[in-house]
């Protein structure tokens, strides 16, 4: 899983489906989805339930978001310190 991958999965998993995760990401509902099923093949799981009601977070999603979490935090940092460098 890539930092792009992640950063898709982790809109997902927080808002909880792919048409509200694109914009979170700057890219259209249909690249989401095709992202988040290239993750899903990579890792040899699914990552969300596909039902009527919506996504469901498979136990690997909710585990992996989880252990993700902190490098997402990294890479929000490192996006304020780089905006910041800008404005010095």
């Amino acid at each position: 899983m890539n930092l792009r991958q992640l950063e898709i999965f982790q809109a997902v998993m927080r808002t909880g489906s792919m048409s509200a995760a694109a914009p979170l990401v700057c890219i259209t509902q249909s690249a989401v989805s095709k992202i988040i099923a290239h993750t899903e093949l990579q890792l040899g799981y699914p990552l969300f339930a596909r039902t009527r009601a919506g996504l469901l977070p498979t136990h690997e999603a909710r585990v992996l978001f989880q252990e993700s979490a902190p490098i997402r935090a990294k890479l929000d940092d490192l996006r304020k310190v780089a905006s910041n460098l800008r404005d010095v």
